[in-house]
């Protein structure tokens, strides 16, 4: 939805309803320059993993724990 910036001043909390609604508003101001936004609902932000919830999607075998080769004249 393009509004002009007059046109936008009076009904800006229905705009705003429209953005969180996730309808992208643009403002065009008096020079000709616009100016775009959409509201980030809860939903859109990503929720951190909590500790453990990779628990079964890889595995660890013995062989991660030997030393490696390119490090044999380091170790003693």
């Amino acid at each position: 939805m393009t509004v002009l910036w007059k046109d936008a001043k009076p009904k800006i909390d229905e705009l705003l309803q429209a953005a969180a609604n996730g309808e992208q508003i643009v403002i065009q101001l008096e020079d000709g320059k616009t100016v775009e936004f959409m509201a980030r609902t809860k939903s859109d932000v990503k929720r951190r993993n909590a500790f453990g919830s990779a628990k079964g999607w890889f595995e660890v075998t013995d062989s991660f724990f030997e030393p490696l080769e390119d490090f044999a004249e380091y170790s003693r």
